[in-house]
Protein backbone atom coordinates (compact mmCIF):
# COMPACT_ATOMS: atom_id res chain seq x y z
CA UNK A 1 0.00 0.00 0.00
CA UNK A 2 1.08 3.05 -0.88
CA UNK A 3 1.44 5.57 2.36
CA UNK A 4 2.20 9.10 -0.28
CA UNK A 5 -0.42 11.50 0.38
CA UNK A 6 0.24 13.23 -2.78
CA UNK A 7 0.15 9.58 -4.97
CA UNK A 8 -3.57 10.35 -5.59
CA UNK A 9 -2.97 14.18 -6.50
CA UNK A 10 -0.18 12.93 -9.07
CA UNK A 11 -2.05 10.36 -10.70
CA UNK A 12 -4.75 13.00 -10.79
CA UNK A 13 -2.64 15.43 -12.62
CA UNK A 14 -0.69 12.92 -14.98
CA UNK A 15 -4.20 11.92 -16.00
CA UNK A 16 -5.06 15.43 -17.01
CA UNK A 17 -1.86 15.86 -18.43
CA UNK A 18 -3.11 12.59 -20.70
CA UNK A 19 -6.00 13.95 -21.77
CA UNK A 20 -4.78 17.69 -22.34
CA UNK A 21 -1.83 16.11 -24.67
CA UNK A 22 -4.04 13.04 -26.41
CA UNK A 23 -4.59 15.30 -29.30
CA UNK A 24 -1.26 17.21 -29.73
CA UNK A 25 0.73 13.76 -28.96
CA UNK A 26 -1.88 11.97 -31.57
CA UNK A 27 -0.74 15.26 -34.65
CA UNK A 28 2.72 14.71 -33.59
CA UNK A 29 2.31 10.61 -34.21
CA UNK A 30 3.56 9.20 -30.68
CA UNK A 31 1.92 6.90 -28.79
CA UNK A 32 0.14 6.75 -25.50
CA UNK A 33 3.33 5.17 -23.68
CA UNK A 34 5.72 7.62 -24.65
CA UNK A 35 2.80 10.61 -23.70
CA UNK A 36 2.42 8.65 -20.65
CA UNK A 37 6.12 8.72 -20.05
CA UNK A 38 6.54 12.37 -20.67
CA UNK A 39 3.32 13.63 -18.60
CA UNK A 40 5.29 11.35 -15.34
CA UNK A 41 8.35 13.01 -15.95
CA UNK A 42 7.10 16.45 -16.14
CA UNK A 43 4.78 15.79 -13.10
CA UNK A 44 7.25 14.69 -10.97
CA UNK A 45 9.82 17.53 -12.11
CA UNK A 46 7.18 20.26 -11.95
CA UNK A 47 5.08 20.12 -8.82
CA UNK A 48 3.74 22.97 -8.01
CA UNK A 49 3.59 24.71 -11.29
CA UNK A 50 0.09 25.00 -12.98
CA UNK A 51 -1.68 22.64 -15.24
CA UNK A 52 -0.86 25.02 -18.17
CA UNK A 53 2.65 25.51 -16.80
CA UNK A 54 2.92 21.44 -17.29
CA UNK A 55 0.96 21.01 -20.23
CA UNK A 56 3.40 23.52 -22.18
CA UNK A 57 6.30 21.87 -20.90
CA UNK A 58 4.94 18.33 -21.82
CA UNK A 59 4.23 19.54 -25.12
CA UNK A 60 8.01 20.68 -25.71
CA UNK A 61 8.94 17.15 -24.36
CA UNK A 62 7.15 15.50 -26.85
CA UNK A 63 8.33 17.94 -29.72
CA UNK A 64 11.58 16.74 -28.91
CA UNK A 65 10.73 13.06 -28.48
CA UNK A 66 9.51 13.44 -32.07
CA UNK A 67 12.53 15.19 -33.05
CA UNK A 68 14.81 12.87 -31.58
CA UNK A 69 13.17 10.00 -33.15
CA UNK A 70 13.29 11.54 -36.47
CA UNK A 71 17.12 12.37 -36.29
CA UNK A 72 20.02 10.72 -38.26
CA UNK A 73 23.44 9.99 -36.72
CA UNK A 74 23.63 13.61 -36.84
CA UNK A 75 23.32 15.65 -33.73
CA UNK A 76 20.35 18.36 -34.45
CA UNK A 77 21.70 21.89 -34.60
CA UNK A 78 18.29 23.25 -33.45
CA UNK A 79 17.14 20.46 -30.61
CA UNK A 80 20.88 20.81 -29.22
CA UNK A 81 20.23 24.74 -29.57
CA UNK A 82 16.81 24.05 -27.53
CA UNK A 83 18.57 21.76 -24.89
CA UNK A 84 20.99 24.10 -24.52
CA UNK A 85 18.80 27.34 -23.96
CA UNK A 86 16.47 25.37 -22.01
CA UNK A 87 19.62 24.42 -19.33
CA UNK A 88 20.49 27.81 -19.18
CA UNK A 89 17.64 28.23 -17.82
CA UNK A 90 15.62 29.63 -20.37
CA UNK A 91 12.18 28.48 -21.30
CA UNK A 92 11.56 27.63 -24.65
CA UNK A 93 8.52 26.25 -26.73
CA UNK A 94 7.29 24.94 -30.10
CA UNK A 95 4.78 27.00 -31.94
CA UNK A 96 2.59 26.04 -34.45
CA UNK A 97 1.66 22.65 -36.48
CA UNK A 98 5.19 22.10 -38.13
CA UNK A 99 7.02 23.22 -34.72
CA UNK A 100 9.13 25.78 -37.00
CA UNK A 101 8.26 28.85 -34.53
CA UNK A 102 10.06 29.01 -31.32
CA UNK A 103 8.70 30.91 -28.51
CA UNK A 104 11.26 32.88 -26.01
CA UNK A 105 8.83 34.93 -23.66
CA UNK A 106 6.84 36.84 -25.77
CA UNK A 107 9.31 36.61 -28.89
CA UNK A 108 9.26 34.09 -32.26
CA UNK A 109 11.95 32.54 -33.42
CA UNK A 110 12.85 30.22 -36.51
CA UNK A 111 15.05 27.09 -36.08
CA UNK A 112 18.14 29.11 -37.65
CA UNK A 113 17.74 32.14 -35.35
CA UNK A 114 16.96 29.66 -32.29
CA UNK A 115 20.56 28.20 -32.89
CA UNK A 116 22.32 31.54 -33.22
CA UNK A 117 20.85 32.62 -29.43
CA UNK A 118 22.44 29.46 -28.24
CA UNK A 119 25.60 30.27 -30.32
CA UNK A 120 25.89 34.03 -29.27
CA UNK A 121 25.01 32.90 -25.46
CA UNK A 122 28.20 30.78 -25.49
CA UNK A 123 25.72 28.06 -24.79
CA UNK A 124 26.31 26.01 -28.06
CA UNK A 125 29.43 26.12 -30.84
CA UNK A 126 29.48 26.63 -34.53
CA UNK A 127 29.85 22.98 -35.90
CA UNK A 128 31.03 24.45 -39.42
CA UNK A 129 33.28 27.05 -37.94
Amino acid sequence: MNDDPEAPHERAAIQHMMRRLHGFAGGLGLDERVTRRIAEGVAADMPIRTDEERVLEAQTRLAAALMASRMSDAADPVLEAVEALRAAGITVEPVGEEMDRWRIGDLLFSDAELVRIAMSRGLMEDKDA
